[in-house]
């Protein structure tokens, strides 16, 4: 494929997405960013953004979206490995992967970091660092960096570590289920933290949105239940992630009656 009549449509709204682009833009790809954050659309691209794409079908561009939900405009492509509300989109390869495959760029070990941290968080990068047969000292600072870029990329602020701090502290602890409580939903704050610490994690938010990670069935069944959320993860070894904003709905409930607490 002709890079040069490639356009690529993403935001930076994480460390995959802020690789993404960095990839684009050393590879001269004509790139649009949209400001959104999690939870980017289609729908909810910014008018001139959305007035770009047409220029530019009208110029026979192929035109792709990283991890946009929604319909995509005609003739336009996902790029994406992620489970939305009515909409499978899983791969087996990161968009990150999918992406350089699309461009023809080979990825750094960095870059291979980033991939399997948006493919399964840290036990995928563990399991990266094996193949590559790196020391310890050199897995751990290389987790670091990934970890470091994705919680940049999310605009958490040393105020919002604190929050998630001291929620960690008056966590609700069972044997299958840990309960975080707390006013903003930077999860990425709570996770890094509790790694290795729990079976299963449910982060309740003041701002309505609620997130789970652990059991694949758990999420299965909130997928069905909350309209418009998403997961991904790696669901096949109960490593997953849900997310949503879910209306007159006790999650917590829901959450501890599949898990039998």
């Amino acid at each position: 494929m002709d890079n040069n009549k490639i356009l690529i449509v993403t935001p930076i709204n994480d460390g995959e997405a802020t690789q993404i682009a960095k990839i684009l833009k050393n590879e001269n790809i004509k790139t649009l960013i949209t400001k959104q954050g999690w939870g980017a659309s289609w729908n909810n691209l910014e008018p001139e953004i959305k007035k770009e794409i047409e220029n530019y079908k009208n110029k026979n561009f192929k035109i792709y979206g990283v991890e946009l939900q929604g319909e995509a405009p005609e003739g336009a492509k996902n790029i994406d490995h992620h489970r939305y509300d009515g909409d499978d989109r899983s791969n087996e390869k990161s968009s990150l992967e999918q992406v350089a495959k699309l461009i023809d760029h080979e990825l750094t070990l960095f870059e291979q970091f980033v991939s399997a941290n948006d493919k399964g968080f840290i036990p995928k990068m563990l399991e990266l660092a094996k193949t590559k047969n790196l020391s310890k000292e050199q897995t751990q600072k290389m987790i670091e960096k990934v970890r470091l870029q994705d919680r940049a990329a999310q605009g958490i602020t040393p105020e919002q570590e604190k929050i998630a701090e001291k929620a960690i502290q008056e966590a609700e602890v069972s044997d299958s289920l840990t309960v975080i409580r707390m006013s903003h939903s930077k999860t990425a704050t709570v996770c890094d933290r509790l790694y290795g610490k729990y079976k299963n994690l449910l982060v309740l938010s003041e701002d309505g949105e609620v997130n789970f990670f652990g059991c694949r069935e758990v999420i299965k069944k909130l997928s069905g239940l909350v309209k418009g959320s998403w997961s991904g993860g790696d669901l096949d070894h109960d490593n997953g992630f849900w997310g949503g904003y879910p209306q007159n709905l006790d999650i917590e409930k829901e959450v501890k009656n599949l898990l039998n607490i």
